[in-house]
């Protein structure tokens, strides 16, 4: 199946499956995303945590050997594969067999970024198949606002919609530097409803900072 960082976290809460794919454009979504499948493989006793990292060279058979040679005392695992370059025909090949066919008693989450000409490969329709694609697209500019908006509102702060322009337009487009705000005003201004002049105050004590 195919999911969004904001549909995840229900997805998760129904139950986990073995095997994520979260990808895409955003830095900060496919972190949180990632934080996620974690935090739901520790709640269902995934004890032991693997992290590869998958350079031009790495030995797959290696890998594809441990994850089928799980000892019958060993606990449940969560396995990391975080992508470098885009994966050629021999990864392709060892993903997909592991999104097809996952090892038991193990979560496998692979992440990184990838282009609109990467999320066609066949590897990651196996993953969209037989396990769960996770795609964080880009929050483009006019969308921003809303973002902000929805963001702030988790934390228990409302905020009108010219103060979310006017944010906006402080990050520049930038997820992880609007994410620093959000979190910089909840921890400042707790249950607050915010206007554009107490925003722009706010913005004004940051840039003295930075």
């Amino acid at each position: 199946m195919r999911t969004s960082p904001d549909a995840l976290p229900s997805g998760l809460a129904r139950g986990l499956r073995s095997a994520y794919l979260v990808t895409g454009s955003e830095p900060l979504l496919i972190a949180e995303s990632c934080d996620a499948v974690r935090s739901a493989a520790r709640a269902q006793q995934y004890a032991d945590r693997e992290v590869h990292f998958l350079e031009r060279g790495f030995d797959w058979n290696a890998l594809l050997a441990d994850a089928a040679n799980l000892s019958l005392f060993a606990s449940r695992r969560l396995i990391e594969l975080k992508l470098g370059p885009t994966p050629d025909a021999e990864a392709g090949r060892a993903l997909a067999g592991l999104a097809e066919r996952p090892p038991a008693d193990t979560v496998l989450l692979v992440s990184g970024e990838l282009d609109y000409k990467g999320l066609k490969a066949a590897w990651v329709g196996a993953f969209e198949k037989h396990g769960v694609l996770v795609v964080a697209q880009t929050v483009e500019r006019p969308a921003l606002p809303a973002w902000i908006v929805q963001r702030l509102r988790r934390h228990g702060v409302e905020i009108e919609p010219t103060a979310a322009e006017l944010l906006a337009d402080r990050v520049e487009g930038n997820l992880l530097a609007a994410q620093q705000e959000i979190e910089r005003i909840a921890l400042l201004m707790p249950g607050a409803r915010l206007d554009a002049g107490q925003v722009a105050g706010l913005v004004a004590d940051s840039a003295r900072f930075d």
